[in-house]
C-alpha cells in the first residue's frame, strides 16, 4: 500500500454540493483517504430498523471518483436518542448511579443486552452494503474506547458471574480479597455488586478485578463487531483508534484480533509544555508501536491547530513547523500512514472550537495549508524507500495498565504516585540519548532485547518473575525500582520482605522505606556524583548485590540506595527511589556504552532521534522540537534523504527542523 496521507471528514456535518469540492481539494494536497462515519448513527438508522444510507453511498462515490479510498467507522460510540429512549437499559450508569444521558458521546453500556442487539443491527447493515465496495479499504470500531466503570442492572449481574467464575466459591472470594478486613465478608452471591459509590477507600482487590472485569466487557463488546466485519469483509482491515491518556485500559488485549494498532496523537507546541510534550509524545507512539511489535497507523493528529471548547479551554496555536516535525516523529517511530483530525471546523455541536486544516468558511490559514503540503509531497516523494522499514529496538520499557490502576486505588503519598509520568520519565532518558526502545506490556516475552527497564512493578507474580530473572541469567540487563514486588496480583501484599518474589535476582532486600512526597534527599552515587531523589526512599540492605549508591542525609545516611547484583550472565539494578533525567541519563548512558546499544551521545535537549531499517538500509529522523537552531554531531558521515546535499557528520536543524539521512 506504501506511506499515505489522511484525512478525517464528516460529510454529514456540511452541504452535500461542497463534497465535490472537497475531495478534489483534498487530492490536490496529497491526501489519498479519508475517515467518515463514526458519529453518524442518527444519519444512517433516523429510526429502528430505518436505514438511509443513500447520503453515505453518495459520499463514498464522490471519493472513489476522486482517487481516494475510505475507511469506515462503526457509530457505536454514540448512539441516537430514538434508541436510549426506547431502550433506557443501553444508559451508563456512573458511580453515583446516575445515568451517563445523551448528548455527549459514549454514553452506552458495552453491556446491555439492547445495545449489543442494536449494535450487532447497525454493524451488519454496514457491513453487508459495504464491504464488497472497491473504494472501502477497512474498518475502524467505534471510537477511541474509555474505561467506562458502569454500575447498571446488566453489569451488576454480569460482574457477580465474572466472580463466581474466577473464584468459585465465595470462600475463595473473601480469602483472595482479605474481605475480613472490616467485616466485608460475603455470606450470599446477592451480595456481590458493582462498586456503587465508587469510594477510594472500598477493597483494593475488589476494585481491581472489577476495572479487569470492564476490560474484558470492552473486548468482548468490540469482539461483536469484529466476527462481523470479519464474516462480510474478508478483504478489508480492521483496527480501533486508542486515545493518549488511559493506561487502564487493556489495549494488548483490544488489539490482539486487530489487523494492526492505530492511535490519535495530539501534542501542542505551547511554550509552557514544548519541553516535555514531545517527550510524552514519544512514549505514546513507542507505546502504539508495542502493542502488535510492528509499525502502526495515526487515525486522528493535529491538522494544524489546536482542539479546544468542548474538552477543555483552547490551547496556543500550533507554531510554523510544529505540525510537520510531529508528524516525521511519528512516521521515525514507526507511523506507516496518517490521517489528520479535521479536514474543516464543524460550525456546530461540541467540538466547533476544534481547528480544522481549512478555517470554517473553507479558507486555510497560509503556514498551516503549505506546512500540510510540504509534508505530503515529502512522503509521496519518500515512500519507495521507506515502505517495509521497522524500528530497531535493543532495550524495551514494560508497563502494565494494572500496575497504574492499583496505583490510582492506593496513591501511596501526598501528590499520588503518578505510575504513566514515572514510566515517561525513564523512557525519556533514553529518547534524550537517541536509544531505540520498545514500550510493551510486561507479560510480552523478551527475546532479542539487551536492556529492560521494568519500573514500579507493584503488582508481581512468581511466573513473571521467574521471566524476568530468566532473562537477567541469560545476559540481559534489568532495571528495577522502588515499589517493585509488594502485592501478588489479586492486589494483596506478600506476606514476605520486599521486594517480594523479585528478591532472589535482585540480591537484596527493603529494610524499610521512607514516603518523600515532595521532599529530597541527596545520594551519592559510586562516579562521585550526588543526585536529588524524591517521593520515595527504599533503605536497601544488600544481600549479594553491590551497592552503588548511598543517602547522604536522614537517619538512613549511608544507607544503600541503588545496587548491582550479577544474576547468571547479566546483572539486575534496583534503583530505591525517584531521581530526576540528571540521574537517568548518567546511569543510561553507561549501560548503553556497555552493552553497546546503539545511541547518540551528546544529542541536544529538545532533539530526538529515531532510526527506521530494511535489510542493510537504514534512516535516521533527526526532529528539533526547540525554538531555536540545534546543530548535532554524529559518528559518521550521513547523507540527507530528504533534501539534496553532500555527506556530513555535523547536521544543522532550524526551529522545528527535520531531516532524515541514510546510511548503510
Amino acid at each position: 500500500m506504501g506511506m499515505r496521507i489522511g484525512m478525517d471528514y464528516y460529510p454529514e456535518w456540511d452541504a452535500e454540493e461542497m463534497w465535490e469540492a472537497d475531495a478534489g481539494r483534498m487530492k490536490d494536497a496529497g491526501v489519498s483517504m479519508v475517515r467518515i462515519g463514526e458519529f453518524a448513527w442518527s444519519r444512517m438508522e433516523p429510526d429502528e430498523d430505518r436505514f438511509e444510507f443513500g447520503w453515505l453511498d453518495r459520499a463514498i462515490e464522490v471519493m472513489h471518483r476522486h482517487g481516494i479510498d475510505v475507511i469506515l467507522g462503526t457509530p457505536t460510540s454514540a448512539p441516537p436518542n430514538w434508541l436510549m429512549e426506547k431502550y433506557p437499559d443501553a444508559y451508563l450508569i456512573e458511580s453515583g448511579m446516575q445515568p451517563r444521558y445523551e448528548g455527549i458521546r459514549g454514553h452506552r453500556c458495552v453491556n446491555s443486552p439492547s445495545f449489543r442487539k442494536r449494535t450487532e443491527r447497525i454493524v451488519t447493515e454496514l457491513a453487508v452494503r459495504y464491504g464488497g465496495h472497491p473504494a472501502v479499504i477497512g474498518w475502524q470500531t467505534d471510537n477511541e474506547f474509555e474505561m467506562t466503570l458502569c454500575n447498571c442492572g446488566s453489569c451488576d449481574a454480569k460482574f457477580r458471574e465474572w466472580v463466581q467464575r474466577k473464584y468459585g466459591t465465595l470462600e475463595n472470594v473473601n480469602r483472595e480479597w482479605g474481605l475480613v478486613v472490616w467485616s466485608g465478608e460475603y455470606s450470599s452471591w446477592s451480595q456481590v455488586h458493582t462498586p456503587r459509590g465508587g469510594r477510594i477507600q472500598l477493597n483494593p482487590s475488589f476494585q481491581l478485578d472489577y476495572h479487569r472485569f470492564q476490560n474484558e466487557s470492552i473486548v468482548d463488546y468490540q469482539r461483536i463487531q469484529i466476527d462481523i466485519l470479519r464474516r462480510h469483509c474478508p478483504n478489508q482491515f480492521i483496527t480501533h483508534n486508542m486515545w493518549e491518556s488511559p493506561l487502564p485500559i487493556d489495549y494488548n488485549s483490544l488489539f490482539e484480533e486487530l489487523d494492526f494498532a492505530s492511535a490519535d496523537y495530539y501534542i501542542t507546541s505551547s511554550p509552557k509544555r514544548l519541553p516535555t510534550s514531545p517527550y510524552s509524545g514519544a512514549f505514546f507512539l513507542d507505546r502504539t508501536r508495542g502493542l502488535k511489535r510492528r509499525n502502526f497507523w495515526l487515525m486522528e493528529t493535529i491538522a494544524g491547530g489546536t482542539s479546544g471548547g468542548c474538552w477543555g479551554p483552547m490551547g496556543r496555536t500550533t507554531q510554523p513547523g510544529f505540525m510537520r516535525a510531529v508528524m516525521w516523529q511519528s512516521i521515525g517511530r514507526g507511523a506507516d500512514n496518517i490521517v489528520h483530525f479535521l479536514w474543516r471546523g464543524a460550525v456546530a455541536g461540541g467540538e466547533q472550537l476544534s481547528t480544522g486544516l481549512l478555517h470554517h468558511g473553507g479558507k486555510p490559514p497560509a503556514h498551516r495549508y503549505s506546512e500540510f503540503l510540504q509534508f505530503s509531497r515529502e512522503v509521496n516523494r519518500l515512500s519507495g524507500q521507506l515502505d517495509g522499514t521497522a524500528v530497531p529496538c535493543e532495550s524495551a520499557i514494560l508497563y502494565s495498565h494494572e500496575q497504574h490502576r492499583a496505583f490510582q486505588i492506593q496513591p501511596h503519598i501526598e501528590s499520588g504516585f503518578q505510575y504513566e509520568s514515572i514510566l515517561k520519565s525513564y523512557h525519556g532518558a533514553l529518547v534524550r540519548l537517541g536509544a531505540g526502545t520498545d514500550v510493551l506490556h510486561w507479560t510480552e516475552p523478551l527475546d532479542g532485547y539487551k536492556l529492560v527497564v521494568a519500573p514500579y512493578l507493584y503488582l508481581m507474580d512468581e511466573e513473571i518473575a521467574a521471566r524476568l530473572k530468566t532473562f537477567a541469567d541469560s545476559g540481559g540487563t534489568l532495571i528495577l525500582t522502588c515499589r517493585s514486588g509488594i502485592k501478588n496480583l489479586n492486589n494483596t501484599v506478600w506476606p514476605m520482605e520486599v521486594p517480594g518474589p523479585l528478591a532472589e535476582c535482585s540480591g537484596l532486600i527493603v529494610e524499610e522505606w521512607d514516603a518523600l512526597s515532595s521532599d529530597t534527599v541527596p545520594v551519592q552515587m559510586n562516579n562521585g556524583k550526588t543526585y536529588l531523589c524524591s517521593q520515595w526512599a527504599d533503605i536497601i540492605e544488600p544481600a549479594g548485590a553491590e551497592p552503588i549508591g548511598w543517602y547522604r542525609s536522614e537517619y538512613y545516611a549511608g544507607r544503600t540506595a541503588v545496587a548491582v547484583n550479577r544474576s547468571g550472565s547479566g546483572s539486575v539494578y534496583y534503583i530505591g527511589a525517584n531521581f530526576g533525567q540528571d540521574f537517568l541519563a548518567d546511569l543510561f548512558g553507561g549501560i548503553l556504552n556497555n552493552l553497546n546499544i546503539p545511541h547518540i551521545q551528546g544529542l541536544p535537549e529538545g532533539v530526538q532521534a529515531s532510526v527506521r531499517r530494511s535489510g542493510d538500509a537504514s534512516y535516521l529522523f533527526l526532529t528539533n522540537f526547540t525554538t531555536s537552531d540545534q546543530t548535532i554531531v554524529l559518528d559518521r558521515a550521513y547523507k540527507s534523504i530528504l533534501y539534496e546535499g553532500t555527506a556530513t557528520e555535523r547536521i544543522s536543524l532550524k526551529p522545528f527542523g527535520v531531516d532524515i539521512l541514510s546510511y548503510r
